[in-house]
């Protein structure tokens, strides 16, 4: 069984001018910027990036990198936090690594997860990087393409497709209704039953489908 997901990116942006005191302002951790990137020169599919400012987990990342050097540099690591953004990037499922769920090979029915990383998403995730640096001056921002990490498949958690809704399904296919052949009145309505995986989040995306199941589907009279 194949499931599709959407791969994960991660690289540091830096600001050109810095946020002051922001290490004493009473901030959340959530997303502050959201950008879509909609550029079918490089994929397809539009590519969602978060944007996280300042958190104190900064700081203790980059001085267990320094080491020794923390010290003597403590005071130009606390200008560069204050500068700095890290983008969380995410893509289509269509470009991202796929994960298939095999049958293990112990009599109680085990299952195995394998992860197939694949290139296509690393290049994609590449190219974007090289438009945030060709837009740097309209960004106001530099990012640092020597520091961009790839996620393993799955790590991104945006998860489905494992029972994609078909017009005309088979095998672990479902029907527009997200109902199995052979499974009258079983209806899967998550993201399983979608037929691919956004890049921004699928969670609405899910609910207005399962809404939209419950709402319409015609179901056979169980009295």
């Amino acid at each position: 069984m194949n499931v599709a997901q959407s791969d994960i990116f991660t690289v540091p942006i830096v600001r050109y001018r810095p946020a002051r005191s922001i290490e004493h302002e009473r901030l959340s951790k959530l997303a502050q910027i959201v950008l879509k990137i909609d550029d079918a020169g490089l994929t397809p599919h539009p590519v969602h990036l978060q944007l996280y400012g300042y958190n104190d987990l900064y700081m203790r990342m980059l001085s267990a990198r320094l080491g020794w050097l923390n010290a003597p540099l403590s005071a130009a690591m606390h200008a560069f936090v204050r500068r700095l953004f890290v983008a969380f990037g995410y893509l289509h499922s269509e470009v991202s690594s796929k994960i298939r769920i095999v049958r293990g090979s112990t009599k109680e029915g085990a299952l195995r997860v394998e992860g197939q990383i694949g290139s296509e998403g690393q290049a994609v995730a590449r190219a974007v990087v090289k438009k945030l640096f060709q837009n740097r001056n309209q960004l106001k921002a530099l990012p640092v393409p020597f520091e961009l990490r790839f996620g393993t498949p799955g790590e991104g958690s945006r998860i489905g497709s494992s029972f994609p809704m078909n017009r005309a399904p088979n095998g672990y296919q479902t029907n527009i209704w997200g109902a199995l052949p052979g499974l009258d009145n079983v209806h899967v309505v998550d993201a399983s039953v979608l037929p691919s995986v956004a890049a921004g989040p699928i969670t609405f995306t899910a609910m207005a489908n399962a809404h939209r199941i419950a709402l319409e589907c015609p179901l056979r009279d169980v009295a």
